[in-house]
């Protein structure tokens, strides 16, 4: 796994303000103890610094304030040893970051330790399978039938949105949602009609996930994700 390092401090304190509000729990690695000790981050304070450069200036310096330590031996050695490491997930991404105990916070309603406001913070890059999308997903589409409730088969036409090794995401629109009554995970599918502008190919696949698309120019509508066959999977 790769790490990409952030600097900007405006940003890691937008992703240390999301473990305030969602009372994520956090990791406090402590030098002498085997396991890290559980924590969460209850807010983050300005305070002001006094720089002298020529004149006297005043310069405001963020600190985090945690909860006391879990198990709380660990209230005892982060006093011994200050410098700590903190861990945590933000969207299933693993982050870490180097702070410094300075102090004791007894101000209600937070009461715990106060530390430094980290320079960097470390992200552990995901490994994610390359995937290829389609700009224009009208180039790219898949015909094939279901039958529906005993009813005469149905015809549906859904356009290629992406690939990846494993099969492709097909793009369902308003007019089709009932696909997504319809179909699970798992179901087969069968005799799908595979269309490109110079090839047409006919194959089985699977359903692997349905997921709803957020932004874009296909916000709303969903991502039908299909596996195909391992003898004809493909780059």
């Amino acid at each position: 796994m790769k790490w990409h390092v952030l600097d900007n401090q405006r940003k890691i304190m937008g992703v240390l303000q999301k473990l305030v509000s969602n009372k994520t729990e956090i990791k406090v690695r402590v030098r002498g103890a085997k396991r890290p000790f559980t924590s969460k981050l209850l807010k983050i304070v300005e305070v002001e610094t006094f720089l002298e450069l020529g004149d006297l200036e005043i310069d405001t310096e963020a600190q985090l304030i945690i909860e006391k330590l879990n198990p709380a031996k660990g209230d005892d050695l982060i006093q011994s040893f200050p410098h700590v490491i903190m861990e945590f997930l933000v969207n299933k991404n693993f982050c870490q970051c180097a702070v410094k105990n300075v102090g004791v916070s007894n101000i209600p309603p937070h009461f715990g330790f106060i530390l430094s406001f980290p320079e960097t913070l470390e992200i552990q890059e995901k490994r994610k399978e390359k995937r290829t999308r389609y700009e224009e997903p009208e180039m790219v589409s898949v015909e094939f039938r279901l039958a529906i409730g005993g009813e005469k088969d149905r015809k549906y036409t859904l356009n290629v949105f992406d690939r990846s090794k494993g099969g492709f995401g097909l793009l369902v629109r308003q007019r089709d949602f009932d696909l997504l009554k319809i179909l699970q995970r798992g179901d087969k599918l069968q005799n799908m009609t595979f269309y490109s502008e110079s090839l047409m190919m006919r194959m089985d696949a699977t359903v692997r996930h349905k997921t709803r698309l957020e932004e874009g120019k296909y916000k709303g509508c969903y991502i039908l994700g299909i596996e195909l066959p391992k003898s004809v999977k493909g780059g």
